[in-house]
């Protein structure tokens, strides 16, 4: 029996399986990688300064002498969370504004669409960069604006999910018992929507990802020593010919993650397919 076989029958979609593995894989290495290694990911050491990689040095040293391998693997504990709270903080606004408007009434339905239209009428990334750039730089900044930018997704996905369930038997049998309209939508509507919001959620981690070290890279993320991916990037790109490892090792980290996001998205798109 084939594995993705039995990962139908045990509920769990193969893709969703290597994509959760890929990514928690890298959150653990993370958390290990800066426990085991001998360097601090922020002292600087001038002495060693660009070193190639080597055994001392896996993937080598800045332009300040500090470790590659430990500077990155501290950055998954940055990157990853901060994709994933830029993610969960407008799912949820997304997601509540989204059920009010396919499921109560045409006022409210008609106010939501239309801060949506509003919102989505801008060019995302400039928007946030604008919003990041008004708030100041830091992680705090970058939450703010991704929820001020990305709800959108989460109420289209989530009024579309609604309203096509909204009319089916198991809601109108529902609402004949006598159920309201509230414990209709929190106990039978929501738990169905639900998959469909956490496939979009995957995918947009990968542009949150993707954000966080855009923003980075122009300075505008997360700052300076704290290592992060993008970050690294961007010191390492104008030797990019001499000293490849600055920016090629944290931008297949960028990469790995952005592929395990991809293959939770798809993994979590299939199974709520088997539904």
């Amino acid at each position: 029996m084939s594995d993705e076989m039995l990962d139908e029958r045990r509920g769990v979609d193969s893709l969703l399986r290597w994509g959760l593995g890929i990514v928690i894989g890298v959150f653990v290495l993370g958390l290990v990688g800066v426990w085991v290694s001998k360097y601090d990911p922020t002292v600087q050491n001038v002495r060693e300064r660009l070193a190639p990689p080597s055994a001392d040095h896996w993937l080598g040293t800045d332009r300040l002498g500090r470790d590659v391998f430990t500077r990155i693997a501290y950055a998954a504990r940055i990157d990853i969370p901060l994709a994933l709270a830029a993610t969960l903080v407008p799912a949820l606004i997304g997601t509540v504004l989204g059920s009010l408007a396919g499921y109560g009434r045409r006022r409210v339905d008609s106010v939501v669409m239309r801060l949506a239209d509003v919102v989505q009428a801008f060019p995302i990334y400039v928007f946030l960069v604008a919003l990041v750039f008004l708030l100041g730089p830091g992680a705090k900044s970058f939450i703010v604006a991704s929820a001020a930018i990305s709800w959108v997704g989460y109420a289209r996905v989530t009024r579309a999910e609604v309203m096509r369930l909204k009319g089916s038997d198991f809601i109108v049998a529902a609402q004949a018992a006598g159920l309201g309209r509230w414990r209709v939508l929190r106990r039978h509507l929501l738990p169905n929507v639900m998959p469909q919001v956490y496939a979009y959620l995957a995918s947009d981690a990968v542009l949150a990802l993707v954000a966080l070290s855009s923003l980075s890279f122009l300075q505008l993320g997360v700052r300076p020593p704290t290592p992060e991916w993008g970050q690294m990037v961007s010191d390492g790109v104008d030797r990019i010919r001499e000293e490849w490892w600055l920016s090629t090792a944290p931008g297949l980290a960028i990469v790995i993650v952005g592929v395990g996001f991809s293959l939770i998205a798809y993994g979590a798109e299939r199974q709520a397919a088997r539904r």
